[in-house]
Protein backbone atom coordinates (compact mmCIF):
# COMPACT_ATOMS: atom_id res chain seq x y z
CA UNK A 1 0.00 0.00 0.00
CA UNK A 2 1.32 3.43 -0.90
CA UNK A 3 1.32 6.21 1.67
CA UNK A 4 0.95 9.96 0.15
CA UNK A 5 1.61 12.73 2.45
CA UNK A 6 1.40 15.44 1.22
CA UNK A 7 -0.41 18.39 -1.28
CA UNK A 8 0.49 19.98 -4.67
CA UNK A 9 -0.15 23.48 -3.77
CA UNK A 10 1.12 26.15 -5.61
CA UNK A 11 3.26 24.59 -7.77
CA UNK A 12 5.28 22.73 -4.88
CA UNK A 13 4.21 19.53 -2.67
CA UNK A 14 3.68 20.17 0.94
CA UNK A 15 2.61 18.70 4.14
CA UNK A 16 -0.88 18.52 4.70
CA UNK A 17 -2.21 20.81 7.54
CA UNK A 18 -4.00 18.02 9.37
CA UNK A 19 -3.18 14.39 10.31
CA UNK A 20 -6.38 13.39 8.91
CA UNK A 21 -6.31 10.64 6.20
CA UNK A 22 -8.46 9.38 3.49
CA UNK A 23 -8.14 5.76 2.33
CA UNK A 24 -8.44 4.92 -1.35
CA UNK A 25 -9.86 1.42 -2.33
CA UNK A 26 -9.49 -0.32 -5.33
CA UNK A 27 -13.40 -1.12 -6.61
CA UNK A 28 -12.21 -4.11 -8.37
CA UNK A 29 -11.43 -6.00 -5.09
CA UNK A 30 -12.47 -3.62 -2.51
CA UNK A 31 -8.38 -3.77 -1.45
CA UNK A 32 -7.25 -0.09 0.71
CA UNK A 33 -4.35 0.57 -2.18
CA UNK A 34 -3.54 3.67 -0.69
CA UNK A 35 -3.50 6.70 1.80
CA UNK A 36 -4.56 10.10 0.59
CA UNK A 37 -4.16 13.48 3.12
CA UNK A 38 -7.77 14.99 4.21
CA UNK A 39 -7.80 17.99 3.02
CA UNK A 40 -8.47 20.73 5.77
CA UNK A 41 -10.01 24.52 6.06
CA UNK A 42 -6.14 25.49 5.92
CA UNK A 43 -5.29 23.54 2.97
CA UNK A 44 -8.19 24.67 0.90
CA UNK A 45 -7.74 28.47 2.03
CA UNK A 46 -3.81 28.02 0.55
CA UNK A 47 -4.88 26.08 -2.91
CA UNK A 48 -7.44 28.91 -3.59
CA UNK A 49 -5.01 31.60 -2.54
CA UNK A 50 -2.69 30.05 -5.19
CA UNK A 51 -5.07 29.74 -7.61
CA UNK A 52 -6.02 33.04 -7.63
CA UNK A 53 -2.61 34.61 -7.71
CA UNK A 54 -2.11 32.28 -11.21
CA UNK A 55 -5.04 34.16 -12.62
CA UNK A 56 -5.00 37.96 -11.69
CA UNK A 57 -7.63 38.87 -13.99
CA UNK A 58 -10.02 36.51 -12.23
CA UNK A 59 -11.22 33.37 -13.95
CA UNK A 60 -11.89 33.37 -17.61
CA UNK A 61 -15.69 33.89 -18.51
CA UNK A 62 -17.28 30.54 -18.24
CA UNK A 63 -19.61 31.06 -21.81
CA UNK A 64 -17.28 30.62 -24.22
CA UNK A 65 -19.60 33.53 -26.45
CA UNK A 66 -18.22 36.47 -23.73
CA UNK A 67 -14.90 35.71 -24.42
CA UNK A 68 -13.32 38.47 -26.68
CA UNK A 69 -12.77 36.51 -30.22
CA UNK A 70 -15.03 33.95 -30.01
CA UNK A 71 -18.61 33.93 -31.92
CA UNK A 72 -21.74 34.86 -30.18
CA UNK A 73 -24.38 32.32 -30.76
CA UNK A 74 -26.73 34.07 -32.91
CA UNK A 75 -23.48 33.46 -35.45
CA UNK A 76 -22.84 29.65 -35.23
CA UNK A 77 -23.18 27.67 -37.81
CA UNK A 78 -24.73 24.34 -36.64
CA UNK A 79 -27.13 22.56 -38.19
CA UNK A 80 -30.41 24.12 -37.95
CA UNK A 81 -28.83 27.17 -36.93
CA UNK A 82 -29.17 30.74 -38.12
CA UNK A 83 -26.70 30.50 -40.84
CA UNK A 84 -27.16 26.81 -42.19
CA UNK A 85 -28.76 26.16 -45.51
CA UNK A 86 -31.34 24.10 -44.44
CA UNK A 87 -33.34 27.13 -42.60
Amino acid sequence: MKAYDGMYIDGAWRPAAGPDVIEVVNPADEQVIATVPAGTVEDVDAAVRAARAALPGGPPPRRPSARPGWPRCGTCSWPGGPRSPRR
